[in-house]
């Protein structure tokens, strides 16, 4: 009990000459491992659809040099390697998650989505949001957007965390 007490002690008196003496104290995050952890290298978009029909979320990522205006009028942009067949369609209660390099990325974001029975003639389409690699986003964030309905009305919801991979 005594060698708690006096250990408590030390580090309190060491805390205070640390603080009184102008020192700087520097702590460098460890990954696990004894080494720095590296800065991440990747944004990563979730996608859920609530919806309960399937849904087409829309989500478009331009290169870095396009602007806001081109996002969603250049056709390679609109995301499509995922859900049913690869095409970028889900079905009730699908996710899905994209990764891209935060050098590869410009402008991205979702054009509101549609969905319905029929896609042709969807029953609501979504709010638009769009976002910019090192404006309103960061290296390392994950976009979560998640889609659901109020009867014929899509809902399109977002959320940032900025402490992905």
């Amino acid at each position: 009990m005594w060698l708690k007490r006096f250990g408590s002690v030390c580090l309190l008196v060491t805390l205070m000459g640390l603080a009184t003496g102008g020192c700087v104290l520097s702590v460098i995050p460890d990954n696990g491992t004894g080494g720095t952890t590296t800065p991440p290298t990747t944004i990563t978009i979730q996608i859920r659809n609530q919806t309960g029909r399937t849904l087409d979320p829309q989500v478009y990522v331009g290169k870095p040099g396009e602007t806001q205006d081109t996002l969603f009028t250049t056709a390679a942009n609109k995301q499509t390697g995922f859900g049913v067949g690869k095409l970028g369609v889900m079905v009730p209660g699908d996710e899905a998650v994209l990764t891209f390099k935060c050098d590869q990325l410009g402008f991205f974001g979702t054009a509101g989505g549609i969905f319905g029975d029929d896609l042709r003639t969807p029953l609501g389409t979504g709010q638009k949001y769009v976002f910019q690699q090192d404006q309103n986003v960061i290296c390392g964030s994950i976009i979560v957007f998640t889609f659901t309905t109020n009867g014929s009305q899509l809902i399109t919801s977002y959320g940032v965390s900025p402490t992905g991979g």
